[in-house]
């Protein structure tokens, strides 16, 4: 993509400074360099560490840009800082000198550890203590950045204080300005009531069977599915979305706080929401039996799984739920093993069967799921999910991976056509937030192919007769490779080198389209409550879509321009879960220290072994040096091998016995010892060949 590309993203008037010097966001990566994002475009901008001035993750940037490539990467500088958005700082206190400390943060990520307090640290922090501070200005990157204390979090390295540390670090407040809820109790009492104007202007679907399906600790239900028989036979499908734009209108506190956060944070003992529990436990919530407006996506589908595509329509509508489900009670009622009576749903005195309707609905969207992917259902891609359990001071006391019911598949599959339609119908829109996910990179899918030949599986997308990695991959190939590899050993290696190997997905006008869902058109529509993508999805499709209005454009650059942030904190969202999941598992493993433990090899370098723990999923590293002096390391296949008895060989994905031998809950890292029962044998069982 050529820089002139992204420079003109939308229809408006440009000053001479933007074409020369873009302005994008700056994300940090752990080992400093930086990448920056224009908004328009997904191409990604690496800034060297000693080019990004002084610019901290996810500030809005002037850049100056290279005019071409350099192995297939496009870089640029920081000219400057036009808004600084990362204002706080967590890290751990190293040293106090004069007017200056010196903190330890894995979240600042630059060469500036030293900062210039303002006015100065309250009596009792001190070296090891980790805080809070606040940016008041930074004019120079040969200066230290001035900062102010804010408050002390606790202890560096105990699990209270990195708990505590997690949603600031990423840039998630954990309580609401009193302004936002404020005004959110006031929207709570003025939208109460369903009104004459509210039945006049919204499709009445209150008299069809309606329900959600939700895990069971859900406390906001944002979706809900319509279902019935047509006349013609075939079956109408609605997609009920909360519509919390009804209420929410822009420039408001609410939709300010909103669009700063981004999305809601899932952390494993608690869920920072995006909006305020009045609007997203209540309000916009579809709980049973209360009538609720929405924002629906409605579907005629033939029996055979496919969609009539000229009866899709998106409506502002009302709805009531007629019943509340979990994942596990809809499954029991597919399978008619269900303990309970839910037979029937009353409407005035007619009954109707949920069961029946169910299990139509389960069978529609199977026919389409294999239609689309060219498989029944593609368990494929699932990824186990840990589910905590915590003692009375809320540290984690045990964890299990969270059963996966059938009827997950159902909702995901009818959320992914609400999306992908969603995102047709502003096709050439350039304002639209698009999910897009783009092609790997062709360096990283080879190290995949190293990997797999190294453990003996022969990559799904390597010709015989030319193994390099120009042979063009598709999803369709990496399931196939999941699915061959499903129920093996190797199975859970497999998928994270197969995850680790792809792009990240971001949001962006410039549709692309989605590789791993093998969509040319995809977009976020289904969770406004908890995504601020969708929010604006919704409020692009009512006012232009519905209604006929022409994109402005002031909407065009403020959407432009929103793609890019929301894709910065989509991703802390997600580091802050994945950190927060690791600093439970290892406060786990450090009541656990010394006690043997099972663990599968699943990487191995020239530092060692990298082993997972069996039933608590923790990565941590077997030193090469605990195996002995006689264990050397050999590249090709990768390998420890005893030098004393060459039959004696750590390989991957073998099983072996291991003990935490430390572990460090503010770096995260774990560090094992070899267990007493060694390696564990090998089986020799294979899955037959798909």
């Amino acid at each position: 993509m050529e820089v002139e590309k992204y420079l003109k993203p939308f229809k408006g008037k440009e000053s001479e400074e933007d074409i020369k010097d873009p302005i994008g966001f700056v994300t940090i990566h752990p080992r400093g360099f930086g990448i920056a994002t224009i908004p328009g475009s997904a191409e990604q901008i690496r800034i060297d560490q000693d080019k990004l001035g002084t610019a901290f993750s996810g500030d809005k940037v002037r850049l100056k840009l290279d005019s071409k490539k350099r192995g297939g990467v496009r870089k640029g500088e920081v000219v400057k800082v036009e808004k600084s958005i990362q204002k706080k700082f967590v890290g751990a206190i190293e040293k106090i000198q004069g007017g200056q400390v010196r903190i330890s943060s894995r979240r600042i990520n630059r060469a500036h550890k030293d900062f210039e307090l303002v006015d100065g640290l309250p009596n009792g922090v001190k070296p090891g203590s980790q805080v809070m501070l606040e940016l008041v200005e930074w004019k120079s990157p040969n200066d230290a950045p001035k900062v102010r204390f804010v408050q002390t979090l606790g202890e560096n390295g105990t699990f209270d204080a990195e708990m505590r540390a997690i949603p600031w670090e990423y840039g998630f407040a954990d309580k609401f300005p009193n302004k936002v809820l404020k005004e959110a109790k006031q929207l709570a009492r003025d939208y109460r009531e369903i009104t004459e104007e509210d039945i006049k202007e919204r499709e009445d679907f209150r008299e069809v069977t309606t329900f959600t399906i939700d895990p069971e600790s859900a406390k906001d239900f944002d979706d809900a599915i319509s279902f019935k028989k047509l006349s013609n036979g075939n079956y109408e499908i609605g997609v009920h979305i909360a519509d919390p734009t009804h209420y929410i209108k822009p420039g408001s506190a609410i939709d300010f706080d909103a669009q700063k956060r981004g999305t809601s944070v899932y952390l494993p003992d608690r869920v920072i929401p995006m909006l305020p529990e009045e609007l997203s436990n209540d309000l916009c919530s579809l709980n049973e039996g209360e009538d609720k407006r929405t924002f629906s996506a409605i579907f005629e589908i033939r029996r055979n799984g496919t969609i009539v595509e000229s009866k899709t329509r998106f409506a502002n509508t009302l709805i009531n739920s007629n019943k509340r489900l979990t994942y596990q009670e809809a499954q029991k009622l597919i399978d008619k093993k269900t303990p309970f009576t839910l037979s029937a749903l009353v409407r005035g005195q007619k009954k109707q069967p949920l069961e029946a309707e169910l299990k139509e609905l389960w069978d529609l969207t199977a026919k389409h799921r294999e239609k689309r992917t060219g498989q029944d259902i593609d368990e494929s891609r699932d990824r186990d999910e840990l589910e905590f359990q915590f003692d009375k001071q809320g540290r984690p006391e045990q964890v299990t991976i969270k059963e996966r019911f059938d009827t997950m598949k159902m909702i995901e599959e009818l959320m992914l056509l609400a999306n992908e339609n969603a995102a047709k119908r502003m096709n050439g829109a350039n304002t639209t937030p698009y999910r897009v996910h783009a092609e790997p990179n062709p360096e990283k899918i080879e190290d995949l192919r190293k990997y797999l030949i190294d453990i003996g599986v022969k990559p799904t997308w390597v010709k015989a007769w030319r193994p390099t990695f120009f042979d063009k991959i598709t999803q369709a190939d990496i399931d196939k490779l999941l699915i061959n590899v499903k129920d093996t050993a190797e199975e859970k290696a497999i998928q994270r080198k197969v995850f680790g190997s792809m792009k990240k997905a971001l949001y962006s006008t410039d549709n692309i389209g989605h590789f791993s869902l093998a969509m040319k058109d995809y977009a976020h529509f289904t969770s406004p409550i908890r995504r601020y993508a969708d929010f604006i999805l919704h409020r692009v499709l009512k006012d232009h879509l519905l209604n006929g209005a022409p994109i402005t454009p002031e909407e065009s650059r403020r959407y432009i321009n929103a793609t890019v942030t929301l894709t910065h904190r989509s991703q802390a969202a997600d580091n802050a879960e994945k950190d927060a999941i690791e600093l439970m598992q290892a406060e786990l493993l450090r009541k656990k220290i010394g006690e043997p433990r099972r663990g599968r090899i699943d990487n191995i370098d020239s530092r060692g072994l990298h082993v997972i723990d069996r039933s608590t999923g923790t990565y941590g590293l077997l030193p090469a040096r605990t195996l002995g002096p006689d264990w050397q390391f050999k590249e090709k296949p990768r390998r420890f091998v005893n030098t004393q008895n060459k039959k004696d060989v750590f390989s991957l994905q073998e099983g072996i016995s291991i003990t935490p031998q430390k572990v460090d809950l503010a770096t995260r890292k774990v560090t094992w010892d070899l267990g007493p029962g060694g390696k564990e044998k090998r089986s020799t069982k294979k899955k037959p060949a798909k």
